[in-house]
C-alpha cells in the first residue's frame, strides 16, 4: 500500500484475515547452477557442512532438483502472514496437465 501525504497509517488497513494462492511455474535450465545456488544458501545456515548439504540436495553431479528448488523458493517469513502450505509438484513432460489444489 502506498501512503499519501497526510494519510494516517491506520487508514485503509484491513484487520481481517485474507487468503491468497500464489502459483509459480519454472523451468530448470541449468541444474548445476541451481545446485550451487541452493548449496550456497544452505551454507549460510549455522552449523552447515557440505556432507549434510549433499544429503539434502544430492551431489553436484546428480542434484535433487526438487530439493534445490525448495531450498531457494521455500517460504520465508512475511510480516503479518502465516503460511498454510508449500507444495512443489514436478511436471513430468512438456504439455502435461496439472491439477490445481485449492
Amino acid at each position: 500500500m502506498i501512503w499519501r501525504p497526510g494519510q494516517h497509517a491506520a487508514e485503509g488497513v484491513r484487520n481481517r484475515a485474507e487468503r491468497f494462492d500464489l502459483d509459480l511455474s519454472i523451468r530448470v535450465e541449468d541444474a548445476a547452477l541451481l545446485w550451487r545456488a541452493a548449496a550456497a544458501h544452505a551454507m549460510c545456515q549455522p552449523g552447515a557442512v557440505l556432507p549434510d548439504i549433499e544429503d539434502v540436495l544430492g551431489p553436484l553431479d546428480d542434484p535433487s532438483i526438487g530439493d534445490c528448488i525448495a531450498m531457494l523458493a521455500g517460504p520465508r517469513p512475511i510480516a503479518g502472514c502465516t503460511f498454510e502450505r508449500f507444495i512443489l509438484t514436478p511436471v513430468s513432460a512438456p504439455g502435461a496437465s496439472r491439477s490445481r489444489r485449492r
